[in-house]
């Protein structure tokens, strides 16, 4: 597999590299979109938030829980682009919960996952919990995976991901450079993966869930799609007569004091 694996990966707060936002502000462009348009939700301890001042002129970023916070902000204002991240080797159970729970729901948010394979595991292939599965047995709309020293495909990836409407995972695979130091890849140099063909049907639930059972390889591109779900925002009465964004709406105090002091009694 031609892969560059010497692309400029800073290794930003262990797990980050700055390629993966170089890929997300080139599809933003190519899409013609305003910055001010994407938000960005990350973790609540703030150990990525410098990573991202380097992006502040191109993307809205907001320090706090990622699905629910981002959540929040999509149906606040669904003409929003939302984008939460977490890192998939460190997801607790409560965090899975809450994450299969949304994915229920299918709002149009666009999860970026960071898998860290290395040299310092080698059966992480066996090991590892497959995160993608749940999101596809939860009902997500689109699932891809990526690794995060091919700029042009995750471009291309997150390209069709802001486009799509519905709830989007993408597991983006990277070497630990934390546990390996050295230059090779196991993945790569023991060829574990591989990029699905315009043969591969990603429309198949039952192909994506056999594709990513797969323990001896990593398959990659995007690999489970489905435009037939309708998007929780769209499903909302809240929009369905009225499609301005709730935080430009009236409020009405009054009707509000009422709602609060029925549920206060109840």
């Amino acid at each position: 597999m031609n892969i560059d694996n010497n692309t400029d990966n800073l290794c930003m707060s262990r797990c980050k590299s700055n390629s993966i936002f170089e890929a997300l502000k080139n599809a933003v462009f190519e899409l013609n979109i305003s910055c001010n348009n994407i938000v960005i939700v990350t973790g609540k301890n703030g150990q990525y938030f410098n990573f991202y001042e380097d992006y502040k002129n191109y993307f809205n970023v907001i320090e706090s829980e990622s699905l629910y916070t981002a959540l929040g902000i999509k149906l606040a204002n669904p003409t929003l682009k939302v984008i939460a991240e977490n890192n998939c080797n460190f997801l607790s159970p409560k965090n899975i919960n809450e994450m299969v729970s949304i994915i229920k729901k299918n709002p149009s948010i666009i999860n970026i996952a960071y898998e860290c394979y290395g040299n310092a595991n080698k059966n992480e292939l066996e090991s590892n919990l497959n995160l993608s599965q749940i999101a596809i047995l939860s009902n997500a709309s689109f699932v891809a995976r990526v690794l995060d020293s091919d700029l042009q495909k995750m471009k291309e990836i997150f390209v069709q991901a802001i486009d799509h409407k519905g709830y989007v995972l993408i597991e983006i695979i990277k070497r630990c450079r934390v546990y390996d130091e050295k230059e090779d890849f196991y993945l790569i140099e023991n060829d574990k993966i591989y990029y699905v063909n315009e043969k591969y049907n990603n429309t198949s639930k039952i192909k994506a869930l056999e594709t990513f059972s797969d323990n001896t390889k990593l398959a990659l591109g995007i690999l489970y799609i489905n435009k037939n779900l309708i998007p929780y925002e769209d499903a909302l009465s809240v929009y369905k007569n009225n499609s301005e964004p709730l935080f430009k709406r009236n409020i009405n105090i009054e009707f509000a004091k009422d709602f609060i002091d029925k549920i206060n009694r109840q």
